[in-house]
């Protein structure tokens, strides 16, 4: 939700050519997924129709970190963190393959700004 699309309309449909979702139902329905939007100022005539959308798909942020600061110890992935005093902290992470050789998504445990130390490395 919240994600824009671009509307299909026929040509003599007249109103916005974007809209926002604003609900997405989960039922599928002959491999077709029902949607809400928000489009200001849409003409009637678009209301209650079936429309063609055009929409991003598979793209989301992700924290991703060279493999190189992925500490495992009994299974369990760790990360080296620098505080603000000087010291290091081992915080346990869940990490996944990352989109390229050598790289991991980190899904948690880790924040945008956290400063890694590398495996034997000091701050």
């Amino acid at each position: 939700m919240g994600q824009v699309a671009e509307l299909a309309t026929d040509s003599d449909a007249k109103g916005p050519t974007r809209a926002t979702i604003t609900q997405v139902y989960p039922a599928v329905s002959a491999g077709k997924v029902s949607v809400d939007l928000s489009a200001p100022g849409i003409s009637g005539n678009l209301i209650g129709r079936r429309l063609a959308l055009r929409l991003a798909l598979g793209q989301r942020q992700a924290l991703v970190i060279p493999s190189r600061f992925v500490i495992t110890r009994s299974g369990v992935d760790y990360a080296r963190l620098a505080e603000s005093d000087g010291s290091v902290d081992e915080v346990p992470i869940e990490a996944a393959p990352g989109p390229a050789a050598g790289e991991v998504e980190v899904l948690s445990g880790l924040a945008d700004g956290d400063v890694l130390v590398g495996p034997g490395e000091r701050r």
